[in-house]
């Protein structure tokens, strides 16, 4: 017996959520479609709950193994698939009731894969859509995947079966985390066509104490190694020259992910155990050496201080001071004489260029860790007239002087600086501004602190 899809879901210990995440998959309107869980070896009472949902519905066939990863997972779904094409879904998701009729019917048209927007819930509450534009196609995709940009999971989409029988397309079983992160670039690049739906379809719930939050020594392994593996793909495939910025802010990104858990869920001998370890697996990946710090550098400068800023903070461990030393000296001598005066060297480059400015009112567009870093170090020639967050879009009780974007261009007189009081987001901010500004046929300077670090060598050198 043949089906139009099959849905892969693979199951570890989600007791709390099977129920929840069939019941999405029952009320497809699409009704030829086989749900196929695969028990990866769980210890809760998941498998009861399974045998259960077989009962319910002859369409569910469940496949039991021992605990073997969520890669060995999908490829036992994917040889016992009959669907002519195949979608995945995490157990602790749902999707709208039109989600798998509508990726079909658009695969109709000779498309390998077809993709759908999804949204972020957390707390049973929406936080983020995520849509594509009527003018995005597979190359932007392509490149959005290479650097993260969106993220690499394979839910949210319908691939044609065909696609499996090439091996290279097969989840990799070597490891437990990030596998989407290598099979989905593999994926998108052996296909034929891509296409988008911009519906929201799939719901992504961002579960807490979920496997995305965890942090350990196999887990910070794994990454640094998927990156490697999605490194050797493209340059096997000569496509690692035109990817090559998309593929280094992969790889920060990950970076930043992997240093927020440590800091966020662990504390003392543990946190330092797993910063060592993560800078010795970076410093033995080679992902980053002279080169392709070069590139960052000019390309992402804010990413390039803030990471060397966090490793020098721990430069006295062996294992990071050697992942330090990639960098040059100049910039690590930056980065160490403002650590031990404690103050964040991107703190005074911002400083420095709000001086440089000459603009004395101020919007500050932030209100987070680096404004309350920054707010001592304001000249007092400087006059604040003004906060800007996203977060004041839904604030009841937000003061007169808080503002989102909209609001603070309508109270703004030329001329006015905006400071971007961010590091992690400057890219993004300034491009908003900027897009908000030209609808409004505004001008406003914008100050933030790329590429002025280099300015404190005179603070080094005297």
């Amino acid at each position: 017996m043949s089906f139009k899809v099959s849905v892969i879901v693979p199951v570890f210990n989600s007791e709390l959520y099977l129920n929840r995440c069939f019941e999405s998959l029952r009320e497809q309107t699409l009704t030829d479609i086989e749900i196929i869980f695969v028990d990866d070896g769980s210890t809760d009472k998941s498998a009861d709950i399974l045998r259960g949902l077989v009962k319910a519905d002859k369409r569910v066939k469940l496949i039991t193994q021992s605990n073997k990863g969520t890669g060995t997972a999908r490829n036992a779904g994917i040889r016992s698939a009959k669907g002519e094409y195949i979608t995945f879904m995490d157990s602790d998701d749902t999707a709208h009731k039109e989600m798998l009729n509508s990726l079909f019917n658009k695969a109709t048209f000779e498309n390998d894969i077809v993709v759908c927007g999804h949204q972020e819930i957390k707390l049973n509450q929406t936080i983020k859509k995520h849509s594509f534009e009527t003018n995005y196609n597979a190359k932007d995709y392509f490149s959005d995947i290479v650097s993260l940009d969106k993220p690499s999971a394979v839910w949210a989409k319908i691939y044609h079966r065909d696609l499996f029988l090439n091996p290279k397309c097969m989840f990799s079983e070597r490891t437990r985390n990030n596998e989407d992160n290598a099979t989905l670039l593999k994926l998108l690049y052996f296909s034929k066509s891509v296409t988008f739906i911009a519906d929201a379809f799939y719901n992504w719930f961002r579960t807490e104490g979920s496997k995305s939050q965890s942090i350990n020594v196999l887990r910070i392994t794994e990454s640094i190694n998927v990156m490697g593996w999605r490194k050797n793909f493209l340059t096997e495939n000569g496509a690692a020259k035109d990817y090559e910025k998309a593929f280094l802010k992969s790889v920060l990104r990950t970076i930043t992910v992997r240093l927020n858990n440590i800091y966020k869920f662990t504390t003392g001998n543990e946190s330092n155990r797993l910063l060592c370890h993560l800078y010795r697996t970076l410093y033995q990946s080679k992902l980053l050496n002279e080169n392709t710090l070069k590139v960052i550098k000019q390309n992402f400068p804010s990413d390039y201080w803030s990471l060397l800023y966090r490793a020098s903070e721990h430069s006295k461990m062996i294992d990071v001071n050697s992942f330090v030393k990639l960098f040059p000296k100049v910039d690590v001598d930056i980065a160490k004489y403002n650590s031990e005066l404690g103050i964040d060297a991107r703190i005074i480059s911002l400083v420095k260029n709000i001086e440089k400015v000459g603009v004395l009112d101020l919007y500050i567009y932030g209100v987070g860790e680096t404004w309350l870093m920054l707010e001592k170090y304001i000249p007092s020639t400087h006059c604040i007239k003004g906060f800007i967050d996203k977060k004041f879009e839904k604030s009841a009780t937000k003061k007169s002087n808080e503002f989102t974007l909209n609001e603070a261009f309508s109270v703004m007189e030329d001329p006015c600086t905006i400071v971007v009081a961010s590091f992690s987001q400057v890219e993004q901010i300034t491009e908003q501004i900027l897009m908000v500004a030209k609808d409004l046929n505004r001008t406003p300077r914008i100050t933030c602190f790329f590429e002025a670090a280099p300015k404190l060598q005179g603070s080094v050198n005297g």
